[in-house]
């Protein structure tokens, strides 16, 4: 294996871990009310028009190292899906990084591994500029991570991640799905604060200010240093009128 090879294995793998467990804030800014659209099917990107269109922007040496892998791909070789994962990874081709991500995961069924497709999946969807792509994405997405889940058990990151996901990219049949599936979890894991910090966002969104103060505040009780509950219960107190608590909260987040 030459350096520019292990270079991509490493570096591709490294970007998906950071991408992976550096989230800690997803926008709510879909509008959960049903829109009557069509939605995409998990199928309606096809991979393979992907790759076409894909590789023939890549210069002849890449497209070379491309074809190359791909065939031992074929054979089930991990080291090559490795090798086209971190690639495409390297080009922002997400629909193709976690095609082969799905494809390691499915040579080597493990939560971790159904984790990282999820995850890549996910941040196509996030970075998709086209809404059905997105979409389609984050219905990979989900897949993957109720493949992780099964493999686990249960976890709560991933749980937590799909909930979200379902709350950025909205099921148009029930687009509440997500919120319901993020209140189940504060249910049975009444102690993390992220929880309760997520729906308190969400509550601000939809102008329930109310709720939103309840919530944030429980997430604070839970953990007091979190910058962004402290900037958040400023935003609310400002908005309950408890203008006194406003200022301190917002003094608070201004210095943390």
């Amino acid at each position: 294996m030459d350096r520019l090879q292990l270079g991509l294995i490493l570096g591709g793998f490294l970007l998906i871990q950071i991408l992976y467990f550096g989230f800690d804030t997803v926008q709510l800014d879909r509008d959960v009310e049903a829109s009557g659209e069509e939605v995409p099917s998990v199928a309606s990107l096809d991979v393979n028009i992907a790759i076409d269109e894909a590789m023939a922007d890549l210069d002849s040496e890449n497209r070379d190292s491309v074809t190359a892998w791909t065939e031992q791909a074929e054979t089930g070789d991990m080291m090559s899906l490795k090798q086209l994962s971190s690639f495409w990874v390297s080009k922002n081709e997400w629909l193709l990084a976690g095609h082969y991500t799905e494809q390691i995961a499915e040579v080597q069924p493990t939560a971790e591994n159904f984790s990282i497709a999820a995850n890549t999946y996910a941040t196509g969807a996030k970075m998709s500029e086209d809404e059905d792509s997105g979409r389609s994405l984050s219905l990979r997405a989900i897949e993957m991570y109720d493949r992780a889940i099964e493999e686990m058990g249960s976890d709560f990151n991933l749980e937590l991640e799909k909930a979200l996901l379902m709350i950025e990219f909205p099921d148009h049949e029930n687009p509440m799905k997500g919120v319901l599936a993020l209140v189940d979890l504060s249910e049975e894991y009444p102690e993390e604060p992220r929880i309760f910090r997520e729906l308190g966002q969400f509550s601000i969104q939809t102008g329930q200010w109310d709720r939103a103060q309840e919530r944030l505040e429980k997430a604070y009780a839970l953990d007091q240093d979190h910058k962004r509950t402290i900037c958040l219960l400023a935003e609310v107190y400002a908005e309950t009128g408890e203008a006194v608590k406003s200022e301190e909260f917002r003094a608070l987040c201004e210095g943390k």
